[in-house]
């Protein structure tokens, strides 16, 4: 792997993007339900963002320190 591509493979943009994502789906769960409306889809959302950045996270901490750690098993 190329310098620049290990670089961009470890760049931690995605991450932030991630945690917007994150935060902006809790946002609209809470004003579905203030709104009484069902919140089931946009939870199961949520859980997947979730995990997704867990995921995320963990590789990126392989490749900026080279340290494998065990991937969920979800």
């Amino acid at each position: 792997m190329s310098d620049e591509l290990a670089e961009r493979a470890g760049s931690s943009a995605p991450i932030v993007q991630s945690e917007r994502l994150i935060a902006r789906q809790r946002d609209l769960i809470s004003q579905l339900q203030m709104l009484g409306k069902p919140t089931t889809a946009a939870e199961r959302m949520l859980v997947q963002l979730e995990s997704n950045i867990r995921l995320m996270r963990k590789v990126h901490r392989f490749i900026r320190v080279g340290q494998p750690q065990s991937l969920p098993s979800d």
